[in-house]
């Protein structure tokens, strides 16, 4: 059941394939992110201007990885400080809260990111042992079959 929910959910695929569409993925996250954001801006207005970027984050680490995931967090901050954040069309740190809200943006995806390299090289290590633990069973029917090459029944 394990072995079927690890291939289901694309465990340690992330190593697998090609940087461009981990990268790409990632950038679509943000995309899809800061769309929703956007929708979002007449209820929101400035404020919880990166709210939606996490899923984005969560997205790019299960996804791809760690690199990807990093990626998907400096861009998206700093295209949602761009478009959410006062003063609107720059990126500006003017208050203090600014580089608080900034320190604690990155404090979360930094843990977000941990955790989701911490799964991949979890789910790499599960799929090496699986694959030694396979190489053992077979070793092991093999040498049971040789075993009984010089065995016959007295029946």
């Amino acid at each position: 059941m394990l072995h079927f929910l690890t291939r289901l959910l694309g465990a340690n695929q992330a190593s697998a394939r090609h940087p461009i569409v981990t990268y790409g993925v990632a950038l679509v996250a943000v995309g899809a992110a800061v769309l929703v954001r956007w929708l979002l801006d007449p209820a929101l207005g400035p404020h919880w201007a990166t709210v939606t970027l996490y899923g984005a984050v969560m997205a790019a680490v299960w996804y791809g990885g760690y690199r990807p995931a990093l990626v998907a967090t400096v861009f998206g901050y700093f295209v949602c400080n761009y478009l959410f954040m006062e003063p609107r069309g720059s990126i500006a740190f003017k208050h203090t809260h600014s580089y608080v809200g900034f320190a604690l943006y990155l404090f979360s995806c930094s843990l977000m990111i941990g955790f989701g390299a911490a799964l991949h090289a979890s789910q790499r290590r599960f799929a090496e042992q699986q694959d030694a633990l396979r190489l053992s069973e077979e070793q092991l029917r093999r040498a049971l079959r040789a075993g009984r090459l010089g065995c016959f029944a007295w029946a």
